[in-house]
């Protein structure tokens, strides 16, 4: 188990990334100690993985690249195919959310139009801190 975030404001359920030999996603119910669903679609480890605070959606971010899903659906709502690692983040309102690339790159997307690309893109991190 890992990278395991709260997926409502009860806190009843949980979200995970399994490390149990398939790089599924694990939605749980704490309240039944049941698993509600399983999201699949990474091949390869998933590196980071957070909630939208504003509604049931959730982004992973993989060695494969970064996928949104819809807590409602097993299945993937998009793919977005970035090589290497991959980590992801929503702004405090849900409306924004940053792919940071290899330690280099840092998108920025509007989550209702992510499909049209980053509305702003930085470079060349590596080393500025």
């Amino acid at each position: 188990m890992d990278l395991v975030r709260f997926v409502n404001k009860t806190f009843s359920n949980v979200v995970y990334a399994s490390t149990k030999g398939d790089d599924a996603l694990r939605l749980m119910s704490l309240h039944d100690n049941k698993y509600i669903r399983y999201f699949r679609g990474h091949e390869k480890r998933v590196v980071s993985l957070e909630v939208n605070p504003l509604n049931d959606t959730l982004l992973s971010g993989g060695l494969d690249g970064v996928r949104l899903w819809d807590l409602r659906s097993p299945n993937c709502q998009a793919f977005m195919n970035f090589a290497g690692h991959s980590l992801v983040a929503y702004d405090p309102s849900g409306l924004v959310f940053a792919v940071g690339l290899q330690s280099e790159t840092i998108r920025m997307f509007n989550a209702s139009s992510f499909h049209s690309g980053p509305f702003v893109t930085y470079r060349n991190l590596k080393g500025t801190l």
